[in-house]
């Protein structure tokens, strides 16, 4: 995914969009610009929210009934899939003791190679069928069963160089479980959200506030020049649209606060308010900017991660009995 610095600057904000196991659905990790178009800001600690992106394996209670063994496979999913995605999963030794991550029961009920020759073509081709458990404190939150079959071809002549039966079943396993992984298992993902610079003065003033960090500190200055924009703050009310206020106003006040989510919450509590308010600047930006792709991105995005980030706290709430309140 690629993106034109043109009229916008980059790496303003990191925004952290929850894969959670009830979603069912993957996004793609955007590698962060070149250094100096902007900061980095990190998810800080938040007292009371689950811990994501790590997962244990249940060794004992899986099973492999062809193929490889257990222990092979084991140490597959531990090695090659944990380099694979080092950068949002780590596997831990021991289970959870309170659920703050989950375990992972893997079961393997076909893997397979047949060869056949299609005319000059060797053809070796690997199919495995594999279930999945992903557990809570004892308790099972997701199982599937998911297939994956490929084929390796070379000429008669050259059959020498394709992978052996070992080889592609190792590759099939690989595969389909860091697939699974990445789809089911709870973990953060960084998007960069970009702030405008175009239009009057106080946009690129702000822009490059919210650039360097200084979050709080931008919305501030918005409010000095537009005031009104403390009545869009609270959902409480129908707001009229303000034609006198540009929609780049609205978007990067919707980005300060997406911003002060990440880099100043200190509770869960406070994070989804400050993720509210910056929900309500975007969808009051996207009235007055319907054509801008930035505007409804960060309304769709955020929207998402919000409704992600609710289920999964009443999940937590059910599960483990914390309430936070929201």
């Amino acid at each position: 995914m690629k993106y034109s610095t043109k009229g916008r600057n980059t790496a303003k904000i990191v925004i952290f969009t929850f894969i959670i196991l009830m979603a069912g659905c993957a996004r793609d990790i955007i590698k962060a610009p070149p250094p100096g178009t902007g900061i980095k800001v990190v998810r800080p600690p938040i007292k009371g929210t689950p811990l994501l992106g790590r997962l244990y394996i249940n060794e004992k209670d899986s099973y492999v009934k062809a193929g490889l063994s257990k222990e092979e496979v084991i140490k597959l999913v531990k090695n090659e899939i944990s380099d694979k995605l080092k950068s949002i999963i780590s596997f831990v030794p021991e289970p959870s003791e309170f659920a703050e991550y989950p375990s992972l029961i893997i079961r393997i009920d076909e893997l397979l190679v047949e060869e056949e020759k299609k005319g000059l073509d060797f053809v070796r081709t690997g199919q495995v069928h594999m279930g999945f458990s992903l557990y809570y404190a004892e308790i099972e939150m997701k199982f599937e069963y998911y297939s994956l079959e490929k084929s390796y071809i070379a000429k008669e002549w050259r059959k020498d160089e394709l992978f052996g039966d070992k080889e592609i079943m190792c590759k099939l396993v690989v595969e389909a479980t860091r697939e699974w992984i990445f789809d089911h298992v709870p973990h953060v993902v960084e998007l960069y959200r970009y702030v405008k610079l175009s239009g009057h003065k106080i946009v690129k003033d702000t822009a490059m506030m919210v650039d360097k960090g200084n979050c709080k500190g931008a919305y501030n200055y918005l409010l000095t020049v537009y005031p009104e924009l403390k009545n869009f703050e609270e959902p409480i009310y129908e707001h009229k649209p303000l034609e006198h206020i540009p929609y780049q106003v609205f978007y990067n006040a919707g980005v300060a606060f997406e911003c002060m989510a990440w880099k100043t919450s200190t509770t869960f509590d406070e994070l989804l308010m400050h993720l509210e308010k910056a929900r309500i600047f975007y969808i009051e930006a996207s009235t007055k900017a319907p054509g801008d792709t930035d505007v409804q991105e960060a309304v769709g995005e955020l929207t998402y991660t919000i409704e992600i980030m609710r289920k999964y706290a009443e999940f937590l709430e059910e599960l483990l009995k914390v309430s936070y309140k929201i």
